[in-house]
């Protein structure tokens, strides 16, 4: 299903540039369902070449636009899922 996803993100994602390395990346180890749990953001900026603190901002505009979802996992911690719907 990962391909797919890759797929769809290349195909309809609406963002370009880091955002864009960001989905993919997420892409990589997301569910079927587009859950990816709990982000390393430290080798996340490595993957998309730019400092944590810019990924922490990417993954904010990602949030903000609806193409990724943030919730809390059981441990309280930030957990991602990329919002299939909005790649349809």
């Amino acid at each position: 299903m990962t391909g797919n996803l890759t797929t769809q993100i290349w195909q309809r994602a609406s963002v370009g540039g880091s955002p864009l390395l960001a989905l993919l990346s997420l892409a990589r180890t997301a569910a079927p369902n587009g859950y990816v749990g709990n982000v390393d953001m430290r080798a996340l900026a490595t993957d998309c070449r730019v400092s944590e603190s810019r990924m922490y901002r990417i993954i904010d505009e990602l949030v903000e636009q609806g193409l990724l979802a943030k919730s809390r996992d059981h441990n309280g911690a930030n957990a991602y899922r990329i919002v299939l719907e909005a790649l349809r």
